[in-house]
């Protein structure tokens, strides 16, 4: 039984005592970037810890301490790396650092691991991380998912909730579903005097 949810809550002998082969570790990774006018830099750093956060209070999971940067942002997805106060890591940084963390992490005996990724453009570098870490620890014990939160919800419940509205998450950059989740995990942090009705200039969707 663990004494809290949270890996960077417990103390060192409470973990000493902690069957770590027996829980999920949940590590959330995001980025900070830019997410329109009206909504905060670390958007996507916020919706993975909140979810990360409720599946460790849930299920039998601990949330390790979250990877707040990610690669830099792409044009066609996150609008590019040049908007004012985006942070980004280099592919290499971000590798070696997934890489030393899961690496640590298993040797803490963590032997199930849930990466919850909440920016497209890591992806690569999050599964080259993870092939380095397991080359180095040499287990086949270990078993880890790399995981988009947006890729575990059905896009078709996204149609049935914002109808019209919603043209893909491909296409969802800082809009609605982004929008809605920010306002339900911390409203005060949402300029809704920004919001401005903005549609895509390309549709994933045709409706009839």
């Amino acid at each position: 039984m663990l004494p809290t949810k949270f890996w960077a809550e417990m103390t060192w002998p409470d973990f000493q005592r902690a069957d770590m082969s027996e829980v999920i570790a949940v590590l959330p990774v995001a980025a900070i970037e830019q997410h329109g006018p009206h909504l905060p830099l670390g958007t996507d750093t916020m919706v993975v810890n909140e979810i990360a956060n409720r599946a460790a209070k849930r299920t039998k999971s601990i949330r390790a301490p979250s990877i707040s940067y990610g690669f830099k942002p792409q044009p066609g997805s996150s609008g590019g790396n040049w908007f004012s106060g985006t942070l980004s890591l280099d592919g290499s940084t971000l590798t070696s650092l997934v890489r030393d963390i899961v690496r640590e992490l298993l040797r803490h005996s963590v032997r199930r691991l849930l990466i919850l990724d909440g920016h497209y453009e890591n992806s690569l570098f999050l599964n080259e991380g993870v092939d380095l870490a397991l080359r180095e620890i040499e287990t086949n014990r270990a078993k880890i998912v790399i995981a988009r939160w947006y890729e575990l919800v059905p896009e078709s419940f996204f149609v049935k909730l914002f109808g019209k509205d919603f043209h893909g998450m491909a296409l969802e950059h800082a809009s609605k579903v982004e929008t809605s989740l920010i306002m339900a995990i911390n409203q005060s942090s949402v300029q809704k005097n920004r919001m401005r009705n903005d549609p895509p200039k390309r549709k994933l969707y045709s409706f009839s």
